[in-house]
């Protein structure tokens, strides 16, 4: 039963940070990189299958439980279906969207879009709790911050830090019991 439980909520906190990476793309960053720079179709247009692959897990997911073990297979193969599509459209992004960026922006001029992303109430705790954890805390906390000229107290008075443990103690720790076959339930169910 855990299981179950700890696949919903990871993939919520997957799917919110998702769909809050597209909107910051199709809002913010694409319009503004579009000024300079020919940003491919393709990307926004990716978009648009990811989502449509992510609505087709919810659904499974959502039908999940431990009594009905018939929606794993489902689960895997729609999975499967969107890691094909997901996985080449973040490293389009990052080997042709970032270069272009670095290349006809200056980086004082993309930080104020990132400063609009971070800055975002309305986001997700998992959008910018993942990328620290990915990032790791100190690379982030040393590296981004410094690149992004953010003052080193904002990684408390600013949430990131709180941000940071949610994910780390409330999220990832759902990915390890599940490799491990082990209940490690987060603080909170």
């Amino acid at each position: 039963e855990w299981e179950v439980a700890a696949i919903k909520k990871w993939y919520k906190a997957h799917a919110d940070h998702m769909h809050s990476h597209h909107e910051n793309e199709d809002a913010l960053m694409v319009p503004y990189l579009r000024e300079r720079v020919k940003i491919p179709q393709k990307v926004e247009k990716d978009h648009e299958v990811l989502i449509a692959h992510m609505a087709k897990i919810e659904k499974i997911i959502a039908g999940l439980s431990t009594g009905d073990k018939s929606g794993v297979p489902a689960l895997a193969q729609a999975w499967e279906a969107y890691t094909k599509d997901v996985k080449p459209h973040l490293l389009e992004e990052e080997g042709t969207s970032v270069p272009l960026m670095r290349a006809f922006f200056e980086q004082a001029e993309i930080g104020k879009k990132v400063g609009e992303i971070l800055g975002n109430e309305k986001a997700p705790k998992e959008e910018l709790g993942s990328f620290i954890y990915y990032t790791g805390e100190d690379t982030f906390r040393n590296e981004f911050m410094v690149q992004e000229g953010i003052p080193f107290f904002v990684w408390w008075v600013g949430g990131f830090e709180s941000k940071f443990k949610y994910y780390r103690d409330e999220v990832a720790v759902l990915i390890t019991a599940l490799k491990e076959g082990k209940e490690q339930a987060p603080k909170e169910w």
